[in-house]
């Protein structure tokens, strides 16, 4: 246990060093995350729907509902035959 602790310490004050190594561990992920959102966001807007494509091959009683679901929600179903 006494060396998982040395080492613990040991990162965090090699860490505490770089000011640029803190940068790329904590601010790198939040600076991705918030490109992605801001990405994604960019492309919706209020008319758009959810884009669906469903492979439906069995024809089964439940796949049926499920289709018939998604038509009733806010969804763009197009059905695909192979």
């Amino acid at each position: 246990m006494a060396q998982m602790g040395w080492i613990f310490k040991h990162n965090w004050d090699v860490l505490k060093k770089s000011k640029v190594r803190i940068f790329m561990i904590i601010g790198l992920p939040i600076l991705s995350i918030l490109i992605y959102f801001f990405s994604y966001g960019a492309g919706m807007n209020d008319s758009s729907a959810l884009k669906l494509g469903v492979v439906n091959e069995d024809s089964g009683t439940y796949t049926n509902q499920l289709v018939t679901f998604l038509k009733e929600d806010n969804a763009s179903v197009k059905e695909i035959s192979i």
